[in-house]
């Protein structure tokens, strides 16, 4: 089983933010390439570095934390966006939160891959 992003904040209205924003995060140049956010971008290739240069279990579970914290300040920016109805922040921090997910994934993806097969994160609950 992957994470899964919760919304149980009181905000019913913004259950579907993240339908409503599906296209508005990207931005395609005259080349056809995808533009994104700098910041975020910059942000998201220092994590990564990070992933590269952990090599134990102990490691990657700090960065998984640092990641998961990221992750919960950023579903907060987005309710907070959305609240004040400010769609040019929540288009950024839905960004941020789609690669703050794809890291915390391979993330998982690594320490399971470090770990003996029995321990994998996720392993306990399939068996239930």
């Amino acid at each position: 089983t992957g994470n899964k992003i919760e919304m149980t904040n009181g905000y019913s209205n913004n259950a579907n933010m993240l339908d409503m924003m599906q296209n508005r995060w990207r931005t395609v140049n005259a080349q056809g390439q995808t533009v994104t956010d700098p910041d975020v971008l910059a942000e998201s290739m220092d994590m990564r570095e990070a992933l590269m240069h952990a090599e134990s279990p102990e490691a990657l579970s700090l960065l998984h934390a640092e990641a998961a914290l990221k992750r919960a300040e950023t579903i907060e920016g987005i309710t907070a966006a959305f609240a004040i109805q400010n769609l040019q922040a929540a288009e950024k921090y839905v960004i941020r939160l789609i690669y703050l997910q794809k890291l915390l994934d391979e993330i998982i993806r690594c320490i399971n891959r470090l770990r003996p097969e029995n321990d994998n994160i996720g392993s306990h609950a399939a068996a239930h």
